[in-house]
């Protein structure tokens, strides 16, 4: 089950467990705060760094706007500064990186790509976009299936009408396996 962590948000800290094999559940964490997610999503890619032995395997993030504020402020987040982590702007669905960077994408530009983690940031928002059901139909499912291994969403209010009953999928907390 979902919790909404609407007030004050419970951290946990995590590690993965990398010798099992066994997929982790995809995890969601809901705030109005946007550092708050902000938080989130750095430990987390930060759990994806320890487990591959100090390595970034390929991550990016998916978002409807605000991507250079986001970029910048995730960029400037101690957990990614602290282990040498770049976190990139990819405008214009450019896909090229260096090996430590976390790569920032514009929804409209990630068909077709695969990434070891992915993470979609303010999923909640794309519904309140004025755009065609179709389209957002097709946004939620090319974000939602980018990821190989780890995946991760973040809002405010919780899942998307279209996705409130996959709820019982997701994680709350961490990716402990």
């Amino acid at each position: 089950m979902l919790i909404n962590h609407k007030a004050s948000p419970i951290f946990k800290v995590s590690l993965i467990n990398s010798r099992d094999q066994k997929e982790p559940k995809p995890l969601a964490f809901f705030s109005e705060d946007e550092d708050e997610k902000i938080d989130w999503i750095a430990s987390r890619i930060r759990e994806i760094y320890i487990a591959h032995g100090r390595m970034i395997p390929s991550i990016a993030i998916f978002l409807f706007n605000n991507h250079e504020t986001f970029t910048k402020k995730l960029n400037n987040h101690n957990a990614i500064l602290d282990d040498g982590l770049n976190v990139v702007y990819c405008r214009d669905g450019q896909v090229l990186g260096d090996k430590n960077s976390v790569r920032v994408f514009p929804i409209e530009y990630i068909k077709g790509l695969e990434f070891e983690a992915a993470f979609f940031h303010n999923i909640d928002e794309f519904q309140n976009q004025n755009i065609d059901d179709d389209l957002l139909i097709r946004y939620m499912y090319v974000g939602l299936s980018r990821a190989t291994f780890y995946l991760g969403v973040t809002g405010v209010e919780g899942l998307p009408q279209g996705l409130a009953g996959s709820g019982s999928h997701f994680n709350s907390d961490d990716w402990k396996i």
